[in-house]
């Protein structure tokens, strides 16, 4: 296994941070949205 140096590992982390940026609110709006259709549909309706 390759050993990374400082420089390289605070790309690594500066790039997830980036991802992160992108991927959490969408995460939390398909939360939202999943915690909202739950309570607001029928139980008829989902069987």
């Amino acid at each position: 296994m390759k050993k990374l140096s400082k420089k390289q590992i605070k790309e690594i982390y500066r790039s997830s941070l980036k991802e992160m940026k992108t991927i959490f609110p969408l995460f939390f709006i398909a939360v939202l949205i999943g915690v909202l259709l739950e309570l607001y549909i029928p139980d008829q309706i989902i069987i």
